[in-house]
């Protein structure tokens, strides 16, 4: 099977191959978006962040009748190392993380308590690599209309086990390429 996501940011080609994918991701200054198709499974996965922090960034997983399953996933890294100005900052969300809160807290573009999800282990983390994914993520909900909405950013607070607050913004440039991505491998879904 090929799919073909069309975007002025993101082409790749993929050909499920004996439980694998073929994948290209787009040049190195630009936002890291990963279409992975593996061979049987019900759903096509696409993973976005920015290319100075992979610690964080957006998942879906598009079922392949191209209907999104359930929202999209706002993930961080179970243990996440900083970068940029907060290289030296450090949170382990293991198990029991987030502080046991059963929400995460968007504060922009507006207030919104999201439902967090538990662990989420990606056994194909490192397939694009050197450009590799969490191997470990906690996440949030995040609706779709939320993500379309809005022009600005997004920001998400998370607490962690020891009830440190992090916020984790991911700007335009990151959350458009990976919108676009998610619905052309829709489109193409629909399409078969």
């Amino acid at each position: 099977m090929s799919i073909r996501v069309d975007s002025s940011l993101v082409v790749l080609g993929l050909t499920a191959l004996a439980g694998c994918a073929t994948m290209r991701t787009e040049p190195e200054e630009s936002t890291v978006v990963q279409v992975r198709e593996y061979n049987r499974s019900p759903a096509v996965s696409v993973v976005a962040w920015a290319p100075d922090d992979s610690g964080y960034g957006l998942h879906a997983m598009v079922r392949r009748d191209g209907s999104l399953v359930r929202d999209h996933r706002f993930y961080v890294s179970t243990v996440y190392l900083g970068t940029g100005f907060f290289r030296n900052t450090s949170a382990t969300f293991g198990h029991g993380a987030l502080d046991r809160r059963s929400f995460v807290e968007m504060i922009a573009p507006q207030e919104l308590l999201l439902e967090r999800e538990g662990l989420a282990r990606d056994l194909h983390y490192c397939f694009g690599w050197p450009r590799c994914s969490p191997r470990e993520t906690g996440g949030a909900r995040v609706p779709d209309s939320v993500l379309r909405a809005s022009r600005d950013s997004v920001s998400v607070r998370f607490y962690d086990r020891y009830a440190t607050e992090m916020v984790f913004t991911l700007r335009r440039d990151v959350i458009d390429p990976y919108l676009r991505a998610v619905d052309s491998v829709a489109a193409a879904l629909r399409g078969k």
